[in-house]
Order: structure tokens, then C-alpha cells, then sequence
């Protein structure tokens, strides 16, 4: 409402612009500023959220283990590597050097894995690896091939090869069974120095050829293995009887 300033009659400014008792003039009046309605809210733009990485590191660790799977089953389903055995025959090579050392056939070829074992039951008295796919027998194994042997001689080669595969089988056992000693214990270096001759004497037997100290080892296998052997027995030291 707008007061007229002449008579002060109330008039409405919507209806008239004029007082209705006076006819004067009403003043000027600014219509009321309504404040313009808030725009209504614009609706929530979602946020992009992070993606999660949750199922990524599943994803990871399903393959990983669907790896490791597939490696086991490929694995377990390769056969087994079996360790490959020595010949147990001469080749043609070795059954000619050895008749040349004057073996019979027979006795070179039935006795040629024999002397390998032999020979081979010493090497790790000595510090060395066996031959490569030599699958050793035991100690009684090779003592009772060795006894078979001997129904096999023919020539005086055959019976001196013989008897350095029976001394060096006896050596070789009682030498290890008296490692724990010591390598200084007398007795042990006795029977070790007793093995060590009569590898070289059953290596010669089989191949022929030998010199300087090889020849020395070589007589001394045979000739000082009695008294090598009265000295164990003296201590009541357990080692093989005679073959």
C-alpha cells in the first residue's frame, strides 16, 4: 500500500497512480524486488569413482596359480631320469688289450665289470668321484663275484689278476672300515698304501703297460698283502678271510 503525501489516503499502487480521495499524484514506487527464485539445483553430476583394482589382483593371482599348476602337472608327468648303467662287457677295444696283457677271453670278459668295481671301491679312499653310470654293488656283492671268478682262470694272467682283484676287494673293505682312525693311524696307512698298489696291479692286469713306480706297486700288491693282513688280525681288527 502507498500513502498519499497530499492527504494521506491509503491507496493500492497496483490499481492507480493517482490518490483516489485527492487525485493527487502518488509517488513513484519501485515494485518490491522479489529476489529471483534459486534455480532449482541442478542435479548431481555423479562423480567418476576410482576404478578398483580389486579384481585385477585376482585376476593376477588366479593366472599366477594356474601357471604354477600347469608347471607341476608337466613336470610330474616326465619320467623319472634313470641312471645309466656301465657296460658290463668289455668293448671289442678293451677285450683285445686285455687278452694282449694275456687274459683268456673268457676270464676278460666275465671279469671285466668285476675289476671296474674294484677299481671304483677304492676311488673315494682316494678323494676321487666313481666312473660315471657305475652303479656299485656292496662290499659282500663284489666279494662273492669275485669267488665266482675264480672257477673261470685259464692262463697264469688270469689267476694273478685274480688274486689283485681279491687283494684289492680285502684292502679297499678293511680300509674303509679303519677310516675313522685316521689318515695317521699306522694300521690304516698300511692297508690304504696295500689298496692304492693293487689298483694300479688290477688296472695293469686288464690293460697292460706299466713302468717305473707303477711296476713297484705292482709287485708289492701281492707280496705285501700277507703281511699287511697278520697286522690286522693282530689287532683282532674284524676284515674278510682269505677268498
Amino acid at each position: 500500500m502507498v500513502f498519499c503525501v497530499k492527504c494521506g489516503t491509503d491507496n493500492d499502487p497496483q490499481t492507480t497512480r493517482f490518490c483516489r480521495n485527492c487525485g493527487a499524484p502518488l509517488p513513484s514506487v519501485n515494485p518490491a524486488v522479489s529476489s529471483a527464485p534459486p534455480p532449482a539445483p541442478s542435479p548431481l553430476v555423479p562423480s567418476k569413482k576410482k576404478k578398483s583394482h580389486v579384481w585385477l589382483w585376482i585376476l593376477l593371482i588366479v593366472f599366477a596359480g594356474l601357471v604354477v599348476l600347469a608347471s607341476l602337472n608337466r613336470s610330474s608327468k616326465q619320467p623319472e631320469a634313470k641312471p645309466v648303467s656301465a657296460p658290463l662287457l668289455p668293448t671289442p677295444r678293451e677285450l683285445q688289450d686285455a687278452q694282449k696283457a694275456g687274459l683268456s677271453k673268457e676270464f676278460a670278459t666275465q671279469g671285466w665289470i668285476i675289476h671296474r668295481y674294484s677299481m671304483n671301491k677304492f676311488m673315494p679312499l682316494a678323494g676321487f668321484d666313481t666312473d660315471e653310470g657305475l652303479i656299485m654293488p656292496t662290499d659282500d656283492d663284489l666279494r662273492n663275484s669275485v669267488a665266482k671268478l675264480k672257477d673261470v682262470r685259464h692262463t697264469d694272467a688270469d689267476k694273478v689278476a685274480w688274486e689283485r682283484m681279491a687283494a684289492l676287494s680285502w684292502a679297499t673293505h678293511t680300509a674303509s672300515q679303519l677310516r675313522s682312525r685316521g689318515n695317521d693311524d699306522p694300521i690304516y696307512k698300511q692297508v690304504y698304501h696295500l689298496a692304492d698298489d693293487c689298483f694300479s696291479a688290477v688296472n695293469n692286469s686288464f690293460t697292460g703297460g706299466s713302468g717305473g713306480q707303477a711296476a713297484n706297486a705292482i709287485h708289492r700288491c701281492l707280496n705285501e698283502k700277507p703281511q699287511v693282513k697278520a697286522a690286522v688280525d693282530k689287532q683282532n681288527i674284524p676284515n674278510w678271510n682269505d677268498l
